[in-house]
């Protein structure tokens, strides 16, 4: 029994879908409304007026006690804690 062939990936993605990194670039070019040079000054200066730049928003820095807090706080670290409580009460430590 041979294998299913492969198919080429359909013309048109479902909105939503992750993009697909065998897609021609032209194609995404056209997508984005860009062409291989760029965007033109004109184009750019419209789009970071209507988008904003394309920066990241800075985070507030964590400081090492607030991170380690956090790990404390998941759920499986707070049951791993209460299962270890847990043996240590019912006379049991080496399974804590």
């Amino acid at each position: 029994m041979s294998a299913p062939a492969l198919r080429p990936p359909p013309d048109t993605a479902a909105p939503g879908a992750p993009p697909d990194p065998r897609e021609p670039v032209i194609r995404l070019l056209r997508d984005l409304s860009s062409r291989p040079a760029g965007l033109s000054e004109r184009e750019a200066g419209r789009r970071l007026g209507r988008y904003g730049p394309n920066s990241l928003v800075a985070r507030t820095t964590r400081t090492w006690p607030r991170a380690l807090a956090r790990q404390f706080t998941q759920p499986l670290a707070v049951l791993l804690m209460l299962a270890a409580v847990l043996s240590v009460v019912a006379g049991t430590p080496q399974l804590a």
